[in-house]
């Protein structure tokens, strides 16, 4: 595949993988190293699965009239609760099954929306889950094997529809049994989640996959040197700005809030705040509220400074 075009707006669709956006930094860096002017929007949303991405295109990615969209979704499609250390049954079985065809479905209808509006499409494989590492959480097993069809069915998808495919997921099954051969991993202990170094290794197989002159890296002392690597004062910024902007999108698809005027907002989050006790739900719905005045400045303070990119 190629490069992205230049003085091109790309905006990226996915989940929280996507939402932390370190893997999209390093690729938005290299690009303005490689003096390519480019747009790139993180419209990441945590919890996020392809029918619900779907259904916020307009209000998540249109918005940014890009003329390219990376799709990049699927570890919340399988829904790594279904795969608990319990016996399967036959419900279960089909449940799983609907949950890839659903997947594979909404991800065609994702494309085809962009596709009818001039919009060239990329879509990601899935990182996968880490069912070896040891720790406190239990593994979800037949979780990554699942992701890794789900995986087929998308680059089947793409050969389809003539869009590019970026695999993440045989290459993080073939570093990460590597990598457990020496105590190592690229996943976070909630076994989902990439660490830094993960994140390095998307960059990378992102960069390669698109044609550019990188080494993916091939060893945890590689990995851990590029994730040492400082990012420069404008990155910065712009990372900033974006995590600001984005803060609200996971609380709102979590508490389903839709549109309603600030008064009624300010009731149901002072209801919420009395009952919820989960601390990260809280932790976020109390960002959410201190920031919910100055979302849309954050929004725009961030399309302003990703538009002074021209070189």
């Amino acid at each position: 595949m190629s490069t992205f075009h230049s003085n091109s707006t790309v905006c990226f669709l996915g989940d929280s993988i996507t939402a932390d956006g370190h893997w999209i930094r390093r690729i938005y860096s290299h690009y303005r190293q490689e003096g390519i002017p480019c747009k790139l929007f993180n419209c990441g949303v945590p919890g996020d699965a392809a029918d619900r991405a779907y259904w916020r295109l307009e209000e998540t990615v249109f918005c940014h009239q890009p003329s390219e969209v990376v799709i990049a979704l699927g570890m919340n499609d399988i829904d790594c609760l279904l795969y608990r250390d319990e016996p399967l049954t036959e419900a279960g079985v089909m449940t799983r099954r609907r949950m890839l065809d659903n997947s594979i479905a909404y991800l065609r209808a994702i494309a085809d929306q962009c596709i009818a509006r001039g919009i060239r499409v990329t879509f990601c494989t899935p990182t996968l889950i880490d069912e070896l590492t040891e720790n406190d959480t239990p593994p979800y097993p037949g979780a990554a094997a699942a992701l890794l069809e789900l995986s087929l069915r998308i680059r089947a998808l793409g050969k389809e529809l003539g869009a590019p495919v970026i695999d993440f997921s045989r290459p993080f099954r073939d570093m990460g049994l590597q990598l457990y051969k020496e105590g190592k991993t690229m996943i976070n202990d909630d076994r989902i989640h990439p660490i830094p170094e993960g994140h390095e290794y998307m960059a990378r197989l992102f960069l390669k996959a698109q044609g550019f002159d990188v080494t993916v890296p091939a060893t945890w002392e590689e990995l851990e040197t590029l994730a040492a690597v400082p990012y420069d004062q404008w990155e910065e910024k712009r990372y900033q700005l974006e995590q600001a902007a984005g803060t609200n999108l996971f609380v709102e698809w979590y508490f389903g809030f839709g549109k309603k005027s600030r008064e009624t907002m300010e009731i149901i989050v002072a209801d919420l705040l009395k009952t919820e006790e989960r601390p990260f739900v809280r932790q976020k719905l109390e960002d959410y509220w201190d920031n919910y005045d100055k979302i849309p400045q954050y929004r725009q303070a961030l399309i302003d400074h990703t538009n002074t990119i021209a070189l």
